[in-house]
């Protein structure tokens, strides 16, 4: 068995660290350079040289003595590299949950998970883009029938009454049934659509009601629990002048669902029929498959967009 020299590497406290690097600080000065400083310093600390010219580098960076990133930067990019790791596990969730619902697949709990990390990964006053289809989907994946199927009514409705500003992809509202080119100029037909009709009146719903208004202007969704949670996805957004209450079924069969808690109480017009609906304790919807039903309070007239909203 050979004989070696094996280095201890002790742990420093944080008062040793700012007391080593003080004295090289204080000493450099009487050395022919912070190297020589570091040698002379290291085996009064009991740190490694390379350790303590670590720490002296970094401190002349914090106080703008050396060029390079603060530790304030630091901590900044691992925070964001934390939050950047929350956002792509979310938007998988999102990405597998787009891709079952219109083969039937989908858990409608997923859409949970992905707001309740949505709320938690992003400042309340930012806006996120939501949609349905963009460029790289629509090569890519497919367009917005391909994407959604039957589903696809639902999902439009979910990206502009969820939180999020829409994003409504060119040819995308004029019903654009093909797969365009992505490297080469293509066309589009624009036609009249169903689609464009049904964005046209839940934009006019998002700019009267300022519960669905973007970031911190509208409210925050809140999953109102239900009877079918692996189908139905359901919740409210309540301002201080109005409230919508939705409800999602992501499933290819009929449900019937009643509703947990108190939250969706209240008197609301339905948005598609415009009838009065006064939900309570005993209210129970049934939902086509892959149908929605959203119910809005009256706005108040004072109600004005914020600029840019």
């Amino acid at each position: 068995m050979s004989r070696g020299v094996m280095n201890t590497v002790r742990r420093c406290s944080p008062e040793v660290r700012e007391r080593a690097v003080r004295m090289v600080l204080e000493q450099q000065k009487e050395h022919s350079s912070q190297w020589a400083t570091i040698q002379s310093i290291v085996s009064k600390i009991g740190c490694m040289h390379e350790t303590l010219r670590r720490w002296a580098r970094q401190l002349e960076r914090d106080h703008g003595i050396r060029a390079g990133m603060t530790s304030d930067d630091r901590e900044r990019l691992k925070q964001l590299e934390r939050e950047n790791r929350e956002l792509k596990h979310a938007n998988e969730i999102l990405r597998k949950a787009s891709a079952y619902f219109a083969q039937g697949r989908a858990n409608a709990g997923a859409l949970v998970g992905y707001y309740a990390t949505n709320e938690k990964a992003y400042p309340h006053d930012s806006i996120r883009l939501t949609f349905v289809s963009n460029h790289d989907k629509n090569s890519w994946d497919g367009t917005q029938f391909e994407q959604f199927g039957d589903a696809l009514e639902s999902a439009i409705v979910l990206s502009v009454i969820g939180e999020g500003m829409p994003l409504i992809y060119s040819g995308q509202e004029a019903g654009n049934k093909k797969r365009l080119a992505f490297f080469e100029k293509d066309f589009i037909q624009w036609q009249p659509h169903p689609i464009v009709d049904l964005y046209q009146q839940l934009l006019a719903r998002k700019k009267d009601h300022s519960a669905l208004w973007n970031g911190r202007w509208g409210a925050r969704m809140v999953h109102v629990p239900n009877t079918a949670p692996e189908e139905v996805f359901s919740f409210v957004r309540a301002g201080e002048s109005d409230k919508v209450f939705a409800v999602f079924n992501f499933s290819d069969e009929t449900r019937s669902v009643s509703f947990e808690e108190t939250l969706y109480k209240g008197d609301y017009q339905d948005f598609t029929s415009g009838k009065l609906v006064s939900p309570d304790e005993t209210f129970e919807l049934q939902l086509e498959p892959w149908a929605y039903r959203v119910f809005v309070q009256q706005a108040s007239a004072n109600d004005q967009p914020p600029k840019g909203q």
